[in-house]
Parts: C-alpha cells; structure tokens; sequence
C-alpha cells in the first residue's frame, strides 16, 4: 500500500510538471501505472521517466510547425532508428536536422543532419553529447529539452525521472563478449583475428590502435575528443549494439561497418586487406 501512495503523489506532481496534458505510451495506446509491480522507489521513477520520454508536451514549446514530437520519435523505447526520414529534415534514413526550424527555435540556417544514436548503456557513456560537453547526463538531458530543442525548463522531477529512464536502457546482450569487453572463448576464429587487429599497433604508430580509443574496458570508449578526418573533434563513440546503429559516422555517411572500416583503412594507412577487414 505503501508504494501506491507514492505513485499517486508523484503521478500528481508529474502531472502537473506536464501541464496536465495527456501522455500515453506505445503509440497512442494509454498503459496504467496500476498494472506494473513496482518493488522500489526507484522503479517508480523510471516508470515516470519513461512517461515523459515518451510525451510529446515536453518538447511541445519548442516547434515551429504543428510536428508531434517526442524524446521516443527518434529513440523508440530508448534505441535508435534505422527508417526514420523526414523530407527535408533527413539526408538518408536514420538522420535528422535537429537545427531546422520545424524541430527548434534556434534555428542555424544550414542544412546538416546527423545520426540518431541509440539511449542503450548510457549510463556507462560518459561524456555526454557529440563534442563530450556534459559530464553528466543529467546535464546533457536538461540541455537537449532547452538548448537543443528549445522546450521550457524542467522540473527536479521531470529531470531525475528522465535519468532514471535513460539509466535503465542496458546495452544488447551480447553472448560473445565477456565483462572486459574480450571474446569468448567459443568466439568465431574470424571474430578472433578481428580482435587482434582491433589491439594491434597501427604501421607506423606503435601507440595507437583501435583499441587506444575503443578500450574494451571501457565499453569501447576512452572518454576523450578525436578528430578522425572528417574535421570534427567529436567524442568517441561506443561499439557497442553496432548492430543497430547505422547509418555510421556523426552525420551517417556510411551506411555498413565495411565502409567505416574501409574509411579508417585509407585515413591511417592501417594496410588492411580484404580478408583483414
């Protein structure tokens, strides 16, 4: 009895956070917060969290033109979108000029879609943002609401029911990878010389590798900016859930990994052949 006092209040909180508009999850479809078991505090939250991600009256203020709109339109339950295409909004499927007017006030007057990351391990990402601005995500979660998408400034608990959502999100599960991030031993002998080269020392640069800004340890992220030719120093992106996340690159250029492959081949003239990549 006691945690359904708790939802009520903070639903009665939440939905006043929300101008009391409606908020339905699924497509339209209302789902009732009666019908999930909530065993903590912290379940409750994250039920609230995925509320408002997927409400368009968070991000409502912010658009120029009559476009419904949410945090899920482009990261349905939290992943990405490989079919999203938006006529004059996105140069391919699976991008989106988040600087278009019809999205935001801030408008910056050139036509520049990027890729839809997945939310997926998120909390193991830090920093947060394309150029790692944020060390939170709290941080950066507040910053997309208002600075990106030019939404009204959210409440405490608008803002810890997001994270706690976003937190959530695990990475795809993965049976060929250990904790460490290295394969198991019953990968694939292909997948094992994968990994070689992946830790291997580039010709001509013995301490660099793929691995030097892929740590496996790390979720296949270092933390840190890199310009990798495309004359941006952007944070380095995970590996993880490859899978699902093209278009590749920040502004999804590439649309299979043997093209990111072949790019980094000519870029570093790692000498990779057909068989290697």
């Amino acid at each position: 009895m006691r945690n359904w006092v708790k939802v009520f209040f903070l639903l009665l909180a939440f939905s006043e956070d929300l101008l009391a508009s409606p908020i339905s999850l699924d497509h339209g479809k209302p789902v009732s917060l009666l019908t999930r078991n909530f065993d903590s505090d912290k379940s409750v939250l994250v039920m609230l969290g995925e509320l408002a991600f997927k409400s368009e009256t968070l991000l409502s203020p912010s658009r120029s033109f009559a476009i419904p709109l949410s945090c899920d339109s482009c990261h349905p339950d939290g992943g990405t979108t490989q079919i999203l295409f938006v006529e004059g909004l996105s140069g391919k499927p699976g991008t989106i000029d988040i600087t278009n007017r019809a999205l935001t006030i801030y408008e910056d007057g050139t036509f520049n879609p990027v890729n839809v990351p997945s939310i997926f391990g998120a909390r193991h990402t830090e920093p947060y943002s394309r150029a790692g601005n944020f060390a939170s995500l709290r941080e950066f979660t507040r910053f997309v609401i208002v600075e990106e998408f030019g939404g009204m400034e959210p409440t405490n608990l608008t803002l810890d029911a997001l994270v706690a959502y976003e937190e959530s999100l695990n990475f795809l599960t993965n049976n060929m990878i250990m904790g460490n991030g290295s394969l198991q031993e019953n990968a694939s002998i292909a997948a094992k010389r994968g990994e070689l080269i992946f830790t291997r020392p580039f010709p001509g640069n013995s301490e660099l590798s793929c691995a030097t800004c892929h740590d496996p340890k790390r979720y296949f992220i270092d933390g840190k900016k890199h310009d990798v030719g495309t004359g941006l120093a952007l944070d380095t992106p995970t590996l993880r859930d490859l899978s699902i996340s093209a278009p590749y690159m920040h502004d999804g250029r590439f649309d299979t990994i043997k093209e990111v492959l072949n790019y980094f081949n000519e870029q570093y003239n790692l000498r990779l052949d057909n068989q290697d990549l």
